[in-house]
């Protein structure tokens, strides 16, 4: 029996939620992801349209880095399937797909419910991915799953707005502006067809934009969010019941925190167990803190990441944290194997990352100088009779070459060996447990067809 892997879509990285105070720790939080899981997926589109990302990939050693990441296959694009795009498109998907993906977006999705466009220098970044991708085509990314038959978004969107009492969704503050006008609108939108149209055809739009599916998904949901005064609450409920979706069909953790987006009620069939319906659940995971922004990176980070991954201490973690939940696990347990992978990384961090500088040729120097300085010392100190003997002249010529060309290597090392320690400490403090409140919700089994 195959068991599951498990893996990661960072649903956080939705643009309409992910703002530009967490720029600064994408990267270092996609090395602690790394660590965390076996498989860590960003979502295509949010990518493509992520202008903090984009902005933030624009910079030339950031982009080298995010390059050998995707490189190495620990961090893959969530691709949509080349059949998916239409036949009026000017870019080859297999040629360019990011740069395809993107022309998908503008000619048929929105961005918060409005036509968008790339930016030159969003083009040239996808110019850069295509290259990538092309040549990594299997280790940087992977194809969705098929979508389900029926619309299991407008279903769970629905679910949740019909039951908002239950759900007690008034109560919690990312969605407490969304009054009862609001939630019975969305909800006709997402049970009634063609509601959601007539909508904005009654308010002067005639020509939506409806995306390649059609029906009452994100893109109609913006659109129609546009109308209402107060959209906050209800527009991190799309984006959160979008998130749940993506992870349900990839079978995937999500990413909620540090973000507006909600974690979802835990759905159940309660003929299984009628007494646990309604009741609250603690998901208890472990994610990047504050501290990651404090680890380097910079090229070299892939054979870090590769190298602890292959390590015994990688392999134990996963499958202590794949236990939490199932069994009782302490959280000693749970913090010694993070201790480890720990350990391990800085090391291979410091082999990798600690680079070779001009002080090492120095201290090369310097004990040239020191041997040369000892030996005349020594005659001055104690005078012999000096005789020119050709063996001793080679032997120290010798011993100066081998000194000019080890002690380099060796101060390097030994600046690494000295970086071990703080690392391993920052290592550790880059990520903690965390324990979240889930509600648990008995639900209906989806339709057999859309």
């Amino acid at each position: 029996m195959t068991e599951t892997r498990r893996q990661l879509i960072l649903t956080n990285l939705n643009p309409s939620v992910y703002t530009k105070r967490y720029a600064s720790s994408f990267l270092p939080e996609l090395l602690i992801y790394s660590l965390l899981y076996e498989d860590v997926f960003i979502r295509e589109d949010d990518l493509i349209v992520n202008k903090v990302l984009t902005d933030h990939l624009a910079d030339p050693e950031n982009l080298r880095v995010f390059e050998e990441i995707l490189s190495t296959g620990v961090v893959r694009l969530l691709r949509l399937a080349n059949k998916a795009y239409g036949p009026d498109l000017r870019r080859d998907p297999l040629r360019q797909p990011i740069s395809a993906r993107a022309e998908e977006h503008e000619q048929r999705r929105s961005y918060k419910g409005r036509p968008w466009r790339a930016t030159a220098r969003q083009w040239q970044l996808y110019s850069r991915l295509d290259a990538l991708v092309c040549a990594h085509p299997k280790g940087s990314t992977r194809v969705q799953k098929p979508f389900p038959a029926w619309n299991q978004f407008a279903i769970e969107l629905a679910e949740i707005l019909e039951q908002r009492e239950s759900y007690r969704l008034g109560h919690r503050r990312a969605f407490k502006d969304i009054d009862d006008e609001m939630a019975d609108a969305f909800l006709r939108f997402c049970r009634t067809p063609g509601a959601w149209t007539r909508f904005l055809a009654d308010r002067g739009i005639g020509e939506p934009l409806r995306g390649t599916e059609g029906d009452f998904y994100r893109t109609a949901a913006y659109q129609c969010l546009e109308m209402f005064p107060h959209p906050n609450g209800m527009r991190r409920l799309i984006e959160s019941v979008y998130a749940a979706c993506d992870c349900d069909r990839e079978d995937t953790d999500g990413r909620y925190g540090r973000s507006a987006l909600a974690e979802l009620p835990y759905r159940l069939d309660p003929s299984e167990d009628p007494d646990t319906a309604n009741l609250d659940v603690m998901k208890i995971e472990m994610v990047p803190t504050e501290a990651a922004v404090g680890i380097g990176v910079g090229p070299g980070i892939g054979d870090v990441l590769i190298g602890t991954r292959n390590s015994p201490a990688f392999q134990h973690l996963q499958a202590v944290l794949a236990s939490m939940g199932s069994v009782e696990i302490q959280e000693a347990v749970v913090i010694d194997a993070w201790r480890s992978v720990s350990a391990v990384f800085a090391e291979q961090w410091a082999k990798a990352m600690v680079p070779r500088r001009h002080l090492d040729n120095r201290v090369a120097n310097w004990t040239t100088h020191a041997y040369v300085a000892a030996h005349v010392l020594g005659l001055v100190m104690a005078p012999t009779e000096i005789s020119i003997n050709p063996v001793h002249l080679i032997s120290h010529h010798a011993l100066i070459t081998a000194i000019e060309h080890c002690v380099p290597s060796l101060s390097q090392k030994l600046r690494a060996l000295l970086a071990v320690p703080k690392l391993f400490e920052r290592t550790q403090r880059s990520a903690a447990i965390r324990c979240t409140r889930v509600q648990l919700q008995g639900r209906q089994d989806p339709p057999a067809s859309k």
